[in-house]
């Protein structure tokens, strides 16, 4: 499907699609948040309950590796929803109108903190012991990052990451900001940055070689929100990784990590 976009670059078929905040129940509140990449924040406490959301508004604004700001909440929502499909945790996001201006709406998490590892070591672990903690968790982001070619998180770095030690064992990493994602052209000043992994989980291959056999469950998660030549450069880097293992695999090298303790 080809979406048709109104004069402010908004899909108009994706207005119909964002839910209103009401204005009366969901009030803004102080924060420290700044304006970054065309994308304007504010935070919503909802008067009912006490929680707070952020709302991106999708402003005027410079173009990243052919990213308008007006396509953003349509990726970050795309991209919420292909990082489910592939096991990634993220913040739950969806399309939102709030006083009449267009964007997203996500939840605040509580007691959920920047990605610092080695912070994260001295207060939980030893220092040596957090990559092999958390790494299989940042491969499967690396992954992610390559199918949707994310231009905000460098492969393997912390950029756009939470830790959330809210779960029981081994602290869960979340992948936020998720807009810059996506793109069709060229950017080799962002593109130098997504990499391979250099170890693959077995859950991540089987849930890119389920994507990769059907198409049309690929293609239905997201054609409401991308546009045919992107959902073609998924279904491309998709395969790409496959074939990476594939290739390493029969080249006698070992692509996985190893099954002991392998969660997913």
């Amino acid at each position: 499907m080809q979406l048709e976009t109104t004069h402010l670059g908004v899909p108009r078929e994706l207005r119909a699609l964002a839910i209103t905040v009401d204005p009366k129940r969901f009030v803004e509140e102080p924060h420290a948040f700044s304006p970054h990449r065309g994308a304007e924040i504010h935070v919503l406490r909802d008067t009912a309950s006490g929680d707070c959301w952020m709302f991106k508004r999708a402003a005027g604004g410079k173009v990243v590796g052919g990213i308008d700001a007006a396509s953003q909440p349509r990726r970050a929502v795309a991209a919420a929803r292909l990082a489910e499909a592939l096991g990634v945790a993220t913040p739950p996001i969806t399309l939102a109108q709030f006083n009449g201006e267009y964007g997203t709406l996500q939840p605040l998490l509580p007691n959920v903190i920047r990605a610092d590892l080695h912070e994260w070591g001295r207060r939980s672990h030893t220092v040596d012991e957090v990559p092999d903690a958390l790494d299989r968790q940042r491969s499967d982001i690396a992954v992610l990052d390559y199918v949707m070619r994310s231009l905000d998180r460098v492969a393997y770095g912390l950029h756009n990451l939470l830790i959330d030690e809210t779960v029981a064992g081994t602290p869960r990493l979340v992948a936020i900001d998720n807009d810059l994602t996506f793109p069709v052209r060229d950017d080799p000043g962002y593109d130098s940055y997504i990499r391979v992994p250099q170890h693959y989980t077995r859950a991540m291959v089987s849930r890119l070689q389920d994507l990769s056999e059907h198409p049309a469950a690929l293609r239905a998660l997201v054609e409401s929100l991308l546009q045919p030549p992107e959902i073609a450069s998924v279904r491309r880097r998709i395969g790409e990784l496959i074939g990476d293992v594939d290739a390493r695999t029969a080249a006698g090298e070992d692509v996985y990590f190893a099954t002991t303790n392998e969660s997913g």
